[in-house]
């Protein structure tokens, strides 16, 4: 904490120092800031994968698993920031040849490869040059990894921002495209290795066949080959061996039928019935009728003897199936024997041709051990013929692929706004950075500076304790005026002295104590007197002596004279009382320093100062000695020799440390010299009195200066800024003078005087203006439009189109490249681009006139562009009402009918009165059967051949010709009544009026139809009654149904009309014939319905 209060003290004993490092840093960090080109960074991201997607089932050519991750991505972040990665997007992009790439980065050098001839550069520093344009990409291109995680941040910044989302999307690309490229290459060597490997491979294959097919012919050895299930040979079989192993399993399947044979003929043998014989149908049939006749013989035999004819004859049939079935046994019996001994003769047969097998097999084993190594040879060869082939051709496919770990996640966007300067980042900078530089000065300041200004440094800076802090008198007052003032501060300060000045010693305060100080006028006299004073008070009896002889003062404040004094007693004069006086306001008694001396020293130097000290003594409490300044004197430190104690007065901020430790050591070495056995202990006692802070150091004065220098700089740069700003758009001429530093004022000055001039001289002012608004913000877009419309007045259609281009992609909120990008789309036939562009346009200002519209009501006769302008319009109800208003009101046609259908059909909201102006617009221009399509469009049950409405239920605001039209003149009145759960129809004609108060047009085919309806009303006598006429357009009046005189009661009326040739369209019309009576008539119409007879 001290550390901390001290580091603090010095920060405020200094602050107009750090203050005005402050603002001087910060004025030079705004300056700079507002002079610096903006910079606009674009970022580009891509995704590293560790491992590599697989694009064939090969394994171990491309996987890198020995590498850990963060050797492999340290690896990938080296190759993204590679120069040959740099020269490759500088190749690209084509900046080794182009002059306004290097102008950007404002490099310039006397290499000849720099040398322009015709505007152009050589050829032959083109490597020079690719070099350098790879460093100048690598000094603005940022490689941000994003952590935890295998994405990466390509970002480059330059003065375009166009510029750096090309690069930044360009850089990527390339790092794809080499990532690739490497891949490629590092197979290429495996691939020719391979090559000569499989050649090798091919040639001892085709020897070792050779080898193999020549031996067996030799041995005339005929093996068979034997292939297993994935088509590769196992192993190969003889002829012989195969002969042995079909017969070994004939023998083996012999034998065992043979064993069969002779164990079913023994069998039959031994029972007498075999298992054939009882399985054999004859004799199982035989059995069963024997069973049979036996049993019918038994029977009979309960009844009868044996001789019974019937028996007898049964017997006889049972003696016959016994021979039968003798029989049939005997020949099953023999056919056993017979298939015994065959089975006995075929495995004969069998063992004899084995055991001749055997004996060629044996000889073929024989010769076949070289036949089997030259056969193993074979199969080795191949194996390794085919294992190469196989990677040979995986490693084609890999290479011919590509491995594809690295992916564009995010492609780098236009930037909108520059990335630096940054105001507020560079603003906290410069105060940072201010407040540092002065912190540094102020601590060497502090170092540099020994003044005392503070209580607290006086044990740090001297080593001595300090009694008190004396206040500053108030300007216009005198100490003594204060010190009589026994409430004022100088008082308590001095009594806190006194109190502190008691502790010094065992028996209180110094009884003979001396006052001094460095130099003259820092206090000592006054702390003298106001320590006399403080004593005095106390009812002790003080003398103070005025112990400066050659600049006495202590006489003043009495008002005497020092005719008589301490110098008059040094010499030898002993009357002490002539040389006193007595102050009684103060309480004490003084003595004068007496005449001025030719020299000092020499009178204090003798016997008669001590002399004069112990006779004081005698009748004074304490002796106060007002002592010269230390400093060029011997006075004081002869003084100090003679007294019990030495009070030393330091002026803040008034003097060095380093002169005070002088004067201290000084004093020091005379009481050191003198022996005095108290001057170690009382040397440590001072004080601190006089002026405390009376002036500001120089340093101070200056930085406060230069503070408020800053401060008036920020002042009346922000006042400018802001007077700019508001100024920007009414008046960017006087905004422009104000701070022509600022890019988007320029560039606005620049557009707003494009429209306003016509001369050449004009329009080269008006491209200074934007080049240099484009040189302190490329991105200026008024700028940009500026010199777009300059090109674009003298003739310079591509440049013009160029400048548009840019500033297009620069921002799309600015409306003049907006109105450019219609004209474009329009004039290339894009109508849904030119839809998107003017709803930009109306974002950014939706007071925009209908630029649009007159293009797009001509153009939606197209199918294409109907569906165009339809699918925009849904989407955009802002704009479609008012788009929708002008076509009906300017382009009604049969396009626009197919445009209003289309749009009702995409629930686009069309008005009322739009489309009753389309409907009446085309009936004006003769388009009937467009309106009346339109019309049944909003009333499917419309009929033609009929009129609507009859009830007048569907009455509207803004109704078309179709409808009913009620017509008020401003005489006649017309209206639509609810009666009851109908509407009627009512009229009120006042006296001398008449005319149409209720018409329909129609479409009616030639022919005649039938007016019907009710009406109701009264007149008075003399009046005229209303009637129902059918004109055709060219005035032709087809016919009039009167309505029929009522009394308030509904009655009907009919009449029919004859519609002839020629006629296309008719209107029915309601006639009230002006009135002869005083207050008119009224009436009502109920329904009304024209239909065909």
């Amino acid at each position: 904490m001290p550390a901390i209060r001290q580091y603090l003290r010095i920060a405020y004993r200094w602050r107009y120092v750090i203050l005005g490092v402050t603002a001087v840093c910060l004025v030079i960090g705004i300056i700079a800031t507002l002079l610096m080109t903006p910079k606009y960074s674009a970022v580009a991201t891509v995704e590293i994968s560790r491992e590599s997607n697989k694009v064939t089932d090969f394994q171990g050519v491309e996987r890198e698993t020995s590498v850990a991750d963060q050797e492999f991505y340290q690896t990938q972040y080296g190759l993204l920031r590679a120069r040959s990665l740099a020269e490759r997007v500088a190749t690209r992009l084509r900046l080794v040849d182009d002059p306004k790439f290097f102008g950007r980065f404002n490099y310039s050098d006397t290499d000849p490869a720099f040398d322009q001839v015709n505007g152009r550069y050589p050829a032959s520093g083109r490597a020079q040059r690719l070099r350098i344009a790879g460093e100048i990409l690598l000094k603005h291109v940022a490689i941000d990894p994003t952590r935890l995680s295998r994405l990466v941040d390509i970002a480059f910044t330059s003065p375009d921002p166009a510029f750096s989302a090309l690069v930044a999307n360009t850089w990527a690309e390339g790092f794809i495209q080499t990532n690739l490229e490497r891949k490629i290459q590092a197979t290429s060597y495996g691939r020719n290795l391979l090559e000569r490997q499989l050649a090798q491979a091919k040639d001892r294959l085709d020897q070792s066949q050779r080898q193999l097919v020549s031996y067996a012919s030799a041995q005339q050895i005929i093996n068979l080959p034997a292939q297993s299930s994935n088509g590769t040979t196992t192993a190969e079989r003889s002829i012989v061996a195969d002969d042995l192993a079909s017969l070994n399993a004939a023998l083996t399947q012999a034998t065992a039928e043979r064993i069969q044979a002779e164990a079913r003929y023994q069998q039959a043998g031994r029972s007498g019935a075999s298992t054939e014989a009882l399985r054999n149908q004859a004799i199982n049939n035989l059995r069963q009728r024997r069973a049979e006749l036996a049993a019918e013989y038994q029977r009979l035999m309960v009844q009868f003897e044996p001789g019974y004819p019937a028996a007898r004859a049964i017997q006889s049939q049972i003696d016959q199936l016994d021979r039968s079935i003798a029989r049939e046994e005997g020949r099953v019996t023999g056919s056993q024997l017979a298939d015994y001994r065959e089975a006995q003769e075929r495995e004969r047969a069998l063992q004899d041709k084995v055991n001749q097998l055997k004996s060629s097999y044996l000889d073929l084993r024989r010769r076949s051990i070289q036949y089997n190594i030259y056969q193993q040879e074979v199969d080795t060869s191949r194996a390794l013929y085919d294992a190469l082939l196989q990677r040979f051709k995986e490693i084609g496919v890999a290479g011919g692929v590509g491995v594809n770990n690295i992916a564009i996640v995010d492609t780098a966007d236009v930037p909108q706004k520059p990335s630096s300067p940054r105001l507020l980042v560079n603003i906290i900078v410069s105060l940072l950075a201010g407040l540092g530089l002065g912190a540094l000065a102020a601590v060497a300041l502090e170092q540099i500076d020994e003044a005392i200004l503070d209580p607290i440094e006086v044990q740090r800076r001297l080593g001595l304790p300090l009694l008190g802090s004396i206040p500053k008198v108030p300007d216009g007052r005198e100490p003594r005026t204060e010190l009589l003032d026994r409430k004022s501060d100088l008082v308590d300060a001095y009594l806190a002295v006194q109190t502190n000045l008691a502790f010094t010693t065992e028996h209180g305060v110094p009884r003979t104590f001396a006052v001094t100080s460095t130099r003259p006028s820092e206090g000592k006299s006054t702390t003298a007197l106001a320590l006399a004073t403080m004593l005095a008070r106390s009812q002790r009896k003080v003398i103070l002596v005025d112990g400066d002889m050659r600049s006495p003062s202590i006489h003043h404040l009495g008002g005497v004279g020092h005719e008589h004094g301490l110098s008059n007693f040094l010499a030898g004069d002993d009357n002490i009382p002539a040389m006193t006086f007595d102050m009684r306001d103060l309480g004490f008694t003084a003595m004068s320093a007496g005449p001025i001396p030719p020299n000092a020293a020499e009178l204090l130097t003798g016997q008669r100062l001590p002399l004069l000290l112990e006779h004081l003594l005698e009748h004074y409490d304490h002796v106060v000695i007002d002592s010269p300044p230390v400093m060029g004197l011997a006075d004081a430190p002869l003084i100090a020799s003679r007294v019990e104690g030495v009070i030393y007065a330091v002026e803040a901020q008034g003097i060095r440390s380093s002169v005070v430790r002088i004067a201290l050591g000084r004093l020091a070495t005379m009481n050191m010299a003198t022996d005095m056995v108290e001057t170690a202990r009382l040397s440590r006692d001072m004080i601190r009195s006089g002026r405390p802070i009376t002036s500001v150091s120089s340093a101070n004065w200056i930085c406060k200066g230069l503070l408020a220098f800053a401060v008036l700089i920020l002042g009346g740069a922000s006042v400018a800024f802001s007077l700019s700003q508001s100024l920007a758009t009414d008046n960017p001429a006087l905004a422009h003078a104000l701070t022509p530093y600022d890019g988007q004022i320029t560039g606005r000055l620049a557009g707003s005087l494009v429209t306003a001039t016509n001369s050449e001289a004009d329009r080269r002012h008006i491209d200074a203006l934007a080049r240099r608004a484009l040189r302190q913000d490329p991105g200026i877009v008024p700028a940009i439009v500026a010199l777009g419309l300059n090109a674009q007045a003298r003739g310079e259609t591509d440049a013009s189109q160029q400048l548009f281009r840019y500033a297009q992609t620069l921002s799309r909120r600015d409306v003049a490249t907006q109105l450019w990008a219609i004209e474009d789309s329009v004039g290339r036939g894009d109508i849904a681009g030119a839809l998107k562009h003017y709803d930009i346009a109306l974002r950014v200002k939706p007071t925009l006139s209908d630029v649009l519209f007159p293009v797009l009501s001509s153009a939606s006769a197209d199918p294409t562009v109907r569906a165009a302008v339809i699918h925009t319009l849904a989407a955009k109800p802002s704009w479609a009402e008012n788009f929708i208003r002008y076509v009906a009101a300017n382009a009604p046609s049969d396009a626009t009918v197919s445009l209003f259908m289309g749009l009702q059909q995409s629930n686009v909201l069309i008005p009322e009165a739009a489309r009753s102006q389309v409907i009446n617009g085309l009936i004006g221009a003769t388009r009937l059967d467009a309106a009346w399509a339109y019309y049944v469009a909003q009333h499917p049950r419309a009929d033609r051949r009929r009129s609507r409405d009859a009830g007048f239920t569907a009455m509207l605001d803004t109704p078309s010709q179709f409808d009913w039209v009620l017509i008020n003149d401003g005489t006649i009145s017309t209206s639509i009544q609810r009666s009851g759960k109908a509407n009627l129809f009512d009229y009120t004609v006042p006296s001398n009026a008449g005319g149409p108060v209720l018409q329909q047009v129609q479409l009616l085919s030639p022919g005649r139809y039938r007016l019907v309806g009710e009406s109701s009303g009264g007149q008075e006598a003399g009046t005229s009654l209303p009637y129902w006429t059918l004109r055709c357009r060219d005035g032709r009046e087809l016919g009039r149904i009167a309505l029929k005189s009522s009394d308030g009661v509904t009655v009907p009326f009919e009449g029919s009309f004859t519609v002839p040739q020629f006629c296309e369209i008719q209107t029915l019309s309601l006639v009230a014939q002006p009135s002869d009576a005083v207050t008119g008539y009224s009436g009502q119409i109920l329904r009304v319905q024209l239909q065909p007879e």
